[in-house]
């Protein structure tokens, strides 16, 4: 785990990004994000602070919430489509 906290935060928040965007709301993006997210944050505890591990967490709450915000705008616009209002 890297000791930089910019590092440490893009170790675990870029694959996490990447693979949501690309899995959207499949399982698999949950199955890697989740434990990722987690263990990077337990792992900067000890080295970079608790400041990191916090954005860490946070970092990691917005990417697992992702898939599921691009999935309610889908639907919201399948929805405007479908009365004609765009």
């Amino acid at each position: 785990m890297p000791t930089a906290p910019v590092l440490a935060i893009g170790f675990a928040a870029i694959p996490s990004l990447a693979l949501s965007l690309l899995l959207g709301d499949h399982k698999g993006a949950t199955a890697f994000t989740a434990p990722v997210i987690l263990a990077a944050s337990a792992a900067s505890l000890g080295a970079s602070g608790n400041g990191v591990a916090a954005a860490i967490l946070a970092a990691g709450l917005l990417i697992f919430c992702l898939p599921m915000l691009q999935r309610e705008i889908s639907a919201r616009r399948e929805v405007l489509q479908a009365s004609g209002k765009i």
